[in-house]
Order: structure tokens, then C-alpha cells, then sequence
């Protein structure tokens, strides 16, 4: 049976050395977390594409957060200006595979 479960970074070591002390075998498969993402030019609409700045932060806000990453890009069509903030990924993502020791 395979489960997917989402954990917090803070949680991730503790979860894991338990299951490895129980005798399982532990298979992660992780994926990179930088991402695309895609938003509309605050003065002409244009769709603009960025990518994260690293595997921490992904998600891409207006207003800055904690611990949020400032970037100002530059609209390929009007060359205005825009601000967007990359504010940082609580969870881990990727599946972990727990399979019963041999």
C-alpha cells in the first residue's frame, strides 16, 4: 500500500528516523521545487513568466511575507516595472515511499 502524505520541514527528520528504527526502507523521490509561474503586468496585462529564485520559495505574492524574497521584473511588452515577493514552501513536496524492512 502506498500512502502520500504531506509533513512539515520541521517534522520530516523525526517522521523519518522513527519509520527507520521500526525497520522500514525509506525510497524519496523529490522533484526540484523551483517553479514557473506565471502573472499578469500591473500596467498593460501582459502575461509575464518567472521562475523561483530557489527551492525554498514558491510561491509568488504581491505583499511581502516572513522571510520573502523581493524581485523586480521587468514587463517584456511595457518595460514597467513590477514587484513580486517569493514567499517560502511549509511542506514538503514529493512522495516517500515506506516499505516494511526486509
Amino acid at each position: 500500500m502506498v500512502e502520500i502524505v504531506r509533513v512539515s520541514r520541521e517534522s520530516f527528520p523525526t517522521l523519518v528516523e522513527g519509520f527507520l528504527r521500526s525497520g522500514y526502507r525509506l525510497q524519496l523521490a523529490v522533484s526540484a521545487l523551483t517553479a514557473k509561474r506565471k502573472f499578469g503586468c500591473d500596467q498593460c496585462g501582459a502575461t509575464i513568466e518567472v521562475w523561483s529564485p530557489d527551492d525554498y520559495r514558491g510561491i509568488l505574492e504581491l505583499k511581502a511575507g516572513p522571510e520573502s524574497i523581493e524581485r523586480k521584473i521587468k514587463c517584456p511588452q511595457c518595460q514597467k516595472e513590477n514587484i513580486r515577493y517569493w514567499s517560502k514552501v511549509t511542506s514538503l513536496q514529493g512522495p516517500l515511499y515506506l516499505e516494511p524492512g526486509e
